[in-house]
């Protein structure tokens, strides 16, 4: 792939970012490690006069599941136009996972993600990030696309639109009081921590200049569940803290195929030590299955 079409994917370029985005040598810590154009995240079918429409799929990838894939071919509602662009973002730094042995590199994990990708087509890329809560990611995302896209908020007070994709569990986590704990000396029940993550929850969904523009769109698990994702006067609901984001319609449901929606990362790794080929293979993407048997990974 030549510059003008855009980046190729390097294992040892990748490598090397990692190191280099872990080290917060990049401001934003974010780094495409592949993409389809030079000029990505524009689209030559998107307006001018509209802002850019990009979903955003942030996981682990450990390894790339059908059910990551059923997520990326999210179709918006028929009053919105399709995505101008997609990302698959991997986090080099996570607050709840930390690398295992046996577990695929990061490395690894970027090139099962390209293959991804380039199957997948639709403007989508590849990228790094050093951020390990979704805030931050909103942050830096919004603050690399507006360097790559060449504006300021002040010029273009709406140039972008970032959709995230994700899983249940991945929401319960978002709208954990346990992440925003403003200093060690406040726990995930003070008043304190309630006000900090509505504050830093209100910034990642609100338009600029004040705020970055981001919307979450989750999997249900079960598509029978909403609209009663929250139980009133529900306590101990995990969602109770997205009640009000969900009325507004920041945070919506999707369904994808009931059997893409059985599919984990964690089943297919297990699968894969057992020996079990007939039974992970059908999980996973044809081009991340033969990965995984060309670099016989999850075998221990």
């Amino acid at each position: 792939m030549s510059a003008e079409t855009g980046i190729a994917f390097s294992r040892t370029v990748a490598s090397s970012l990692i190191s280099q985005v872990q080290s917060r040598l990049f401001s934003p810590p974010v780094h495409l490690v592949f993409s389809p154009t030079a000029t990505w995240p524009s689209n030559p079918r998107s307006s001018q006069s509209t802002p850019l429409r990009i979903s955003i799929l942030d996981s682990s990838f450990n390894p790339p599941t059908r059910a990551h894939v059923a997520l990326l071919k999210y179709n918006k509602p028929s009053s919105l136009r399709e995505y101008d662009a997609k990302l698959l973002l991997l986090s080099v730094r996570n607050p709840d996972k930390t690398l295992k042995p046996g577990d695929a590199t990061f490395v690894q994990r970027l090139a099962m993600m390209t293959a991804i990708a380039k199957d997948l087509g639709d403007n989508t890329a590849v990228a790094i990030i050093d951020e390990p809560l979704f805030f931050g990611k909103g942050k830096s995302l919004a603050e690399f696309l507006r360097k790559r896209l060449g504006t300021s908020n002040a010029e273009t007070p709406k140039l972008f639109v970032l959709d995230f994709l994700l899983g249940m569990d991945t929401l319960e986590r978002v709208v954990s009081p346990k992440y925003y704990i403003p200093n060690p000396s406040l726990t995930a029940s003070s008043p304190e921590t309630a006000a900090a993550m509505r504050s830093a929850l209100l910034t990642f969904v609100s338009s600029p200049p004040d705020g970055h523009n981001c919307r979450i769109i989750c999997a249900r698990r079960d598509p029978h569940s909403y609209p009663q994702l929250v139980v009133e006067d529900d306590q101990s609901s995990p969602l109770m803290h997205a009640e009000d984001f969900i009325a507004s319609g920041h945070i919506t449901m999707m369904d994808i195929g009931s059997t893409e929606q059985t599919f984990s990362s964690s089943q297919v790794r297990k699968l894969v030590a057992s020996g079990a080929a007939s039974e992970w293979e059908k999980m996973v993407p044809e081009s991340v299955a033969k990965f995984i048997h060309d670099e016989t990974l999850y075998r221990s």
